[in-house]
């Protein structure tokens, strides 16, 4: 006769309390592990927008300073380009002289005079003269201060600032904010409510700080522009006023050739 196998007793009250109220404490703790890890998100959120605060500020800063020394190289090149602009004139006054003492040696052997030449003259000592009243326009204008760029200029102002920060996102009041945010926060304290706000208003800075950067990154590149269209007159200058020299220099040299 086989033997039957015992089996253990089962204990059915603690079998259907397990099934009826342990899955309730496992999803507790669910809900309480996943409301620490929404905090602790919002916490790094808060550490990580204070950071990108602290840290647009600081290109802000750079930016001023970038700006400031572009206008005091600005002032660099314009007193090189009037300084050029100047000895050019005085080089063509220079060729005109040498004309002049070209001309006088050639009437010593009864040459006669050529209507002609003394019209280009004419011209050219109007040109001149014209090229000298434009250079002192230029440098009044300067001392006016009309053509001068400071950074305060370039820099938007805080009005221009408020006008570009005003957005349907970015204008809604704290209560505005709160009951919108109240579709998707889970189980909201006051504590949540703080961090909240404290999010909303580090992404406000932020919006007003980047559209900021972005000016001052407009008025570097406008301010980069005008300086290297500076830099090319004074090249051109330059090539004008080598070649007066050489051009005088020749006809110097054919003065004492005769």
């Amino acid at each position: 006769m086989a033997l039957q196998t015992q089996r253990a007793p089962t204990n059915t009250f603690y079998t259907s309390y397990d099934a009826r109220y342990l899955p309730c404490h496992d999803e507790d703790a669910e809900i309480q592990t996943a409301k620490h890890e929404i905090k602790a998100i919002k916490k790094s959120t808060i550490t990580s927008t204070q950071n990108a605060i602290r840290i647009t500020a600081q290109a802000e800063s750079t930016g001023a300073e970038i700006l400031e020394r572009l206008g005091g190289q600005k002032e660099t090149l314009l007193d090189v380009e009037e300084n050029l602009e100047e000895a050019g004139i005085e080089m063509a006054v220079a060729g005109e002289k040498v004309r002049k003492i070209n001309r006088l040696n050639r009437s010593l052997w009864g040459f006669i005079r050529n209507p002609f030449a003394m019209i280009r003259r004419a011209r050219r000592l109007k040109e001149i003269e014209k090229r000298r009243v434009r250079l002192e326009e230029a440098k009044r204008e300067r001392r006016e201060g009309i053509k001068e760029a400071t950074v305060e200029e370039v820099m938007p102002s805080t009005e221009v600032m408020e006008e570009l920060v005003k957005d349907e996102s970015m204008t809604m009041t704290a209560l505005e904010k709160r009951a919108e945010r109240m579709g998707f926060q889970f189980e909201a304290d006051s504590d949540d409510e703080e961090m909240e706000d404290e999010i909303d208003k580090n992404i406000e800075c932020l919006y007003g700080a980047t559209l900021r950067l972005k000016s001052v990154g407009l008025a570097i590149n406008q301010e980069l522009e005008a300086q290297s269209t500076a830099v090319q007159r004074i090249v051109d200058q330059v090539d004008r006023n080598d070649d007066q020299i050489a051009l005088n220099a020749h006809r110097q040299e054919r003065l004492r050739r005769r």
